[in-house]
Parts: structure tokens; C-alpha cells; sequence
């Protein structure tokens, strides 16, 4: 049976994955300083959890937001961050998404349909994309109460980033021992200069 959104949120504290501590906060402000060699002006993070990595981009003066669809994460978010609330919407939430130039996705599109996927890949315009998501199935019940609902290998993710014009720049290790990096090519030198 899967958790329910209260459920997961408790889990998480329980288990210590929240910025309060040090090895966790440590993840996040290493992925933080990872996203702002890129140098990006607005970062989307979809599936933000706790808002850690928000907190972090936030503090190298980096504008953050996410989206998530657990209230419980917002609620501790906010909480933390009031003078941000408005960087953290849930999923009804009406951001721009073609106004980010950098996103990043931590381990939610394993819990994402395709159809809810593909609906965010056509909106986005963001010239990085870093990504991570579960590579492979542990056994039914684990996926069942995790939610894990769209389990690829990383070539089917690779295949699906493609469509969207999006190439693979870079194998990671950070923040997962899969992530990747993708880059969707920009305009070339003379088109930037002259329009």
C-alpha cells in the first residue's frame, strides 16, 4: 500500500531527511554549488521535498522555486522560509516554466506519469536539465509503497530528454550515483550577437 502524503512526510523527518541534518544539508548545498557553476539566473526544481536545495540556491543568491504536489513539504518549507513561500507552489501552482533556465529533478519522475512528464518537457526551455530518478526495480511492494509508478532504465530516459532537444552533457555522481546532466543547445555565437 502506498504511503500517503502525510505518511512519506513523517518518514522523512523520522529518517533524518531534512536540512536539520548535517549530511543531508551537506547533499543538497554540494548540488547547490554543483548547479551554480552553470550560472543560472532562475532554477526550477520539480519535486522539491523538503525545500532543501531551494534553501541552498537561495542562500548563494541563486532565485529558486519548485513545485511538489505533498502540502506537507510546503508547510515545512514555509515554515523554515516564510519570506520565500512564494517560490513553492504545489502542483496547481501557475509558474512559468519556460522562464527557468536551469531545472532539476531529484528522484520524483520515477513517481510522475508519463502523460504528467511529457506535459511539463513541453513547457520548459531551460538550457540545463539535471536529473535523477530510480534506475530499477527493487521488488513490487517497495515500488508499490514508494509510489514508484514509471520505473526507466537510463537509455529510456536519455531517449525521452532527446525529444525535447535536450542531450546528455555529463554522467554524475552528485546528487545520486545516476544522475545526469543535459544541455539543450542554444543559439550559436552570431545568432546571440545579431539577432
Amino acid at each position: 500500500m502506498q504511503f500517503t502524503d502525510k505518511e512519506f512526510f513523517d518518514y522523512e523527518v523520522e529518517h533524518g531527511w531534512t536540512p536539520d541534518n548535517p549530511d543531508y544539508l551537506w547533499l543538497h548545498a554540494a548540488t547547490a554549488s554543483l548547479i551554480a557553476r552553470y550560472k543560472p539566473r532562475r532554477v526550477l526544481e520539480i519535486g522539491p521535498g523538503m525545500g532543501t536545495l531551494l534553501e541552498c540556491l537561495a542562500k548563494k543568491g541563486i532565485y529558486a522555486a519548485g513545485i511538489d504536489t505533498n502540502r506537507f513539504h510546503r508547510e515545512f518549507f514555509v515554515k523554515r522560509n516564510p519570506s520565500l513561500a512564494d517560490r513553492y507552489g504545489l502542483l496547481n501552482h501557475k509558474f512559468d516554466l519556460g522562464s527557468f533556465d536551469f531545472v532539476a529533478s531529484i528522484e520524483v519522475f520515477e513517481h510522475m506519469t508519463d502523460e504528467l512528464i511529457h506535459e511539463y518537457m513541453k513547457q520548459l526551455k531551460s538550457r540545463y536539465f539535471l536529473f535523477s530518478s530510480t534506475p530499477n526495480k527493487t521488488t513490487p511492494e517497495f515500488d508499490a509503497q514508494w509510489g514508484h509508478i514509471n520505473l526507466k532504465q537510463e537509455s529510456e530516459w536519455i531517449d525521452l530528454f532527446s525529444k525535447y532537444g535536450y542531450r546528455l552533457k555529463k554522467k554524475l555522481t552528485l546528487p545520486a550515483e545516476w544522475a545526469l546532466l543535459f544541455k539543450r543547445p542554444g543559439p550559436g555565437i552570431l545568432q546571440r550577437l545579431f539577432g
